[in-house]
This record gives C-alpha cells, structure tokens and sequence, in this order.
C-alpha cells in the first residue's frame, strides 16, 4: 500500500487532511482547496516543518524511506531514512527535491526562506556519513546536527555545516 502526504493551501493557510476531517466532524466550515499537492511512497514519508518564501513558494522538510514522489521528482534513500526538502509553486507543482543522508536516520526538522528565496534547511544525522549533494559529513557520534543552505536558481546546497553536539537527559526531580 503506497502511503501519501497531503499538503492544500486555503486562502493562504496550510491544512493537513486530519485538521480537515477533524473540522467536519465538529460540523465548522471546511474552506474549498486552493490545491492539492501530495508526495508518495511504499515506506516511512513524514513533513516536519513548512515555510513560505516571499513569492509564496513553499518549502517543505522531513525525512523519507525507499523511494518517494514528489511530482516528476523521484526520489531513492541511500540505505535508511534519509531528509529531504522540497520547493513547491504557489500552484501546488513541485519545482524541486533535494535530500540528503546515509545508511541509518537522518532527517529535516526546519525550514526557513530569506527575502532572496534561499532555503535554509537543518535537522540531524545518524548516518557515519551522509551525503548532500555530492557533499559527504562525518559523524562524530550517536546524532549530529546539520544545516545546509540551498540557492534558489541553481538548487544545490550552496553551503554545509554539521556539528556534534552531545545531548545529555535532564536529571529527574526527586
């Protein structure tokens, strides 16, 4: 069974589908989609952060297992989850997917845009190395940080940081 992640735009408003069931359950007015543009796969697909950039692209960032479509775009994991971040049109179409990791979880958890429609995008890696666009990071332990920054006319990562930062549990009240 093929899993699907849904995205619609309202009157400038991101719905996911439970909001919308969830809203005619409790008899609210659910507002007509502008669109809808949805991204599929067999395995694990998840979104995490979504941002919008000036001329009203969306970016989108999460991870994804095996392979997954994003429109046109296909996608293929290199061997775990791995994170991707997407540009969609203020239509809906995708115009771009890009993702990045390795052999066990690495994932998306944020996604900005500046006043020039680059896309900055971070999140963490399991992976010992993981790859981004041709560019390889080492790990330094269990999960690294990374942020990375994407041109909006080329679409390659312009820029790649990753850092370990060792997380420790908070001690628990007595």
């Amino acid at each position: 069974m093929m899993k699907k992640l849904m995205l619609a735009v309202v009157g400038g408003m991101f719905f996911s589908g439970l909001n919308v069931l969830q809203a005619q359950q409790e008899n609210l007015t659910v507002p007509e989609f502008d669109w809808v543009a949805t991204a599929a796969g067999k395995l694990h697909d998840k979104v995490r952060c979504i941002c919008t950039d000036l001329q009203g692209n969306i970016f989108l960032t999460g991870e994804f297992t095996g392979t997954t479509t994003f429109g046109t775009h296909v996608l293929e994991s290199a061997g775990g989850m791995d994170f991707f971040v997407a540009k969609v049109d203020p239509n809906g179409k995708f115009l771009w997917v890009k993702s990045g990791g390795g052999d066990k979880i690495d994932r998306g958890y944020g996604v900005c845009a500046d006043q020039q429609g680059n896309c900055y995008v971070t999140g963490h890696y399991q992976s010992a190395e993981a790859t981004f666009d041709g560019r390889k990071i080492s790990n330094q332990g269990d999960y690294d940080i990374f942020i990375a920054k994407y041109d909006p006319k080329d679409r390659k990562s312009t820029r790649l940081n990753s850092s370990h930062i060792p997380l420790s549990r908070m001690p628990s009240s007595a």
